[in-house]
């Protein structure tokens, strides 16, 4: 309440308000806000006002580049509830109405439960919507890596959400192919296997 605040490449997930006042994950006002390159995940409150976020009363609001998915206010669909006299941007952030296809939505932190590790399960997969869909204008100096540390803006745009899909490296575990697309996998003994997908 009052100043500046910067948030990016976080994880909000889950988070309630039982108290009414609105902003399942945040509650703000009287500030200039930067709010970009976030995911928000099941965040709820027991008003309409805002599942994700509730803005009131501020100066000056730039939300972007955010994933917003089941957050939810009672009676209401409505990820975001933002007002305030002064400048609004909001804009290429995704709604609850998208799936963002995470890798595991069911297993958010990893096998290795540490968040910010190549294992989590709000990465991006590869036929993500959320892909180079952001916009590039958006991402400040203080955002060069997503919240792996790994390098912001791999392909034309940047990606949407606190993840940003890395193409290249080590591939464990559960991956899927796009439907369209080919890949070439590369195993330890150097043979390469192309795979592609008709449908």
């Amino acid at each position: 309440n009052g100043g500046t605040d910067t948030l990016i490449n976080n994880i909000f997930l889950s988070n309630k308000d039982l108290s009414a006042g609105g902003g399942g994950a945040i509650n703000i006002t009287g500030s200039t806000h930067y709010i970009a390159n976030n995911t928000f995940l099941a965040d709820t409150t027991v008003s309409g006002r805002g599942g994700a976020i509730y803005g009131h009363l501020g100066p000056s609001y730039t939300i972007t580049n955010n994933i917003f998915y089941r957050d939810y206010g009672v009676g209401t669909s409505v990820d975001t509830n933002i007002s305030g006299a002064g400048t609004i941007i909001f804009n290429h952030n995704t709604s609850s109405a998208i799936n963002p296809l995470f890798v595991n939505e069911s297993n958010p932190i990893g096998a290795d439960t540490i968040w910010g590790t190549p294992d989590d399960g709000l990465r991006l997969i590869k036929c993500s919507p959320s892909r180079n869909a952001g916009a590039n204008i958006y991402v400040v100096p203080c955002e060069l890596t997503d919240i792996k540390s790994a390098a912001r803006i791999e392909g034309s745009s940047v990606d949407i959400g606190a993840y940003e899909n890395n193409p290249t490296g080590t591939i464990a575990g559960l991956h899927y192919l796009c439907a369209g697309s080919s890949t070439t996998l590369t195993d330890t003994d150097r043979k390469s296997t192309r795979l592609n997908s008709s449908h």
